[in-house]
Parts: structure tokens; C-alpha cells; sequence
């Protein structure tokens, strides 16, 4: 009787194998470099709004720009058309995000803050504090290869789409045009470091 050969059984797993090498392995390590590329082109871009935002010579000026740019008020903004997104397979939320303006004590440090897309309800005191404007935004970081695999299906950037919050700062380079001279809600702590104190979904002011 002839002994069977062990390289057909070899062969034999060796498919089953690959394949579940590429779909535990392969496809959600891909998944998680194009989330970590969405990730950092959503900064790169968030801290591009803050710098031209600080730029603006009023807190309206600025607001009109990151709607635009963005979309604060509308469900598409002229951003969508960036190929970095595309490539990266990630968009900002229209609608979700909007702008701070930050103050902090040049002497204790404090941090306090008025938002979002609202003016200051002071004039400027730039000897005591540096002014900066935050922008934040929600992003939605689409899969690059769906895994629909029971584990791997609830996973954010692999098997459904991942959520979060971009937000970057800007010094504002025009700080008597936070003013608007309107009323407005007063400053409120952030404490002693700089904070995010912003979230999703939150209701938007208009100038």
C-alpha cells in the first residue's frame, strides 16, 4: 500500500491559511494605516483653518471662512473636494464643528473660553492675556477595506466607520475684532491647561 503524501496536505492548508492571515492580519493592518493617514491629514488640515482663522480681522470674518471651508452651516463644504480626504477616505461632518475663542492668564496660566461661534463679551486685554481661536470639528474615517468578520465588524476603522474630534489652535493676530459689541454669554473656566470644550452636535450661533 502506498503512504500518502504529506505535501498534498500541506498544500491542502495552505490556502485556508493565506487566507485567514489576509483577513485577521493584512486587511485590518491596512485599515489601521489609513486610519492613522485620515487622522493626520484631518490635523494637518484643522491646524491649516486655525492658522488662517487667527488671521481674520474679526471673530465674524473668522466664522464666515471655517463655514465656507467647512460647512457650519451646511452639509458640504468647498474642503470635500480635497484629494487628501479622499485619498485618506475621510470627511469633516457639515454642520458639527465651529470656533472658540480661548483666553489665558500670561500670569497664572488660566485658561477661560467663550463658544462656540460666539464674540467676546469684552473688549481685548492683550497685556494680561494671549488670545487664540480653537476649531473643531467632527470627522468620519471610512474603512479602506471593509472586515465583516464577527470581532473585527465593531471594531471603529475596520469593520465600521471611526468618529472623532479634530480640533487646533491659532493665535488670533487681530484681537480687538473678537468684540462685536453684542451680549454674550460670560467666560468660562477651563481650568489651568488647555482643554477641548467643545462636543458633537452642539447648537450653533449666529453673528
Amino acid at each position: 500500500m502506498r503512504s500518502r503524501s504529506k505535501d498534498g496536505s500541506v498544500l491542502a492548508e495552505f490556502g485556508p491559511v493565506v487566507c485567514l492571515f489576509f483577513l485577521f492580519i493584512v486587511f485590518p493592518f491596512v485599515d489601521l494605516m489609513f486610519v492613522a493617514t485620515g487622522f493626520a491629514t484631518t490635523l494637518l488640515l484643522t491646524q491649516d483653518m486655525a492658522h488662517s482663522a487667527s488671521k481674520a480681522t474679526s471673530v465674524q470674518d473668522a466664522y464666515s471662512y471655517l463655514s465656507d471651508y467647512v460647512g457650519i452651516e451646511k452639509a458640504r463644504g468647498t474642503i470635500e473636494e480635497s484629494d487628501l480626504l479622499k485619498f485618506a477616505r475621510a470627511k469633516f461632518v457639515g454642520g458639527s464643528g465651529g470656533i472658540f475663542i480661548e483666553r489665558t492668564s500670561i500670569v497664572s496660566g488660566k485658561t477661560d473660553h467663550i463658544g462656540p461661534n460666539q464674540s467676546a463679551t469684552d473688549q481685548a486685554n492683550a497685556s494680561d492675556y494671549v488670545y487664540e481661536y480653537m476649531v473643531g470639528f467632527e470627522v468620519i474615517q471610512e474603512p479602506f477595506i471593509v472586515c465583516p468578520l464577527p470581532g473585527l465588524d465593531k471594531i471603529p476603522g475596520i469593520g465600521k466607520p471611526f468618529r472623532y474630534v479634530q480640533c487646533a489652535r491659532g493665535v488670533i493676530e487681530n484681537p480687538e475684532g473678537i468684540y462685536l459689541g453684542k451680549n454674550r454669554p460670560t467666560w468660562l473656566s477651563s481650568g489651568m491647561l488647555p482643554m477641548v470644550p467643545w462636543k458633537p452636535g452642539v447648537a450653533q450661533m449666529k453673528f
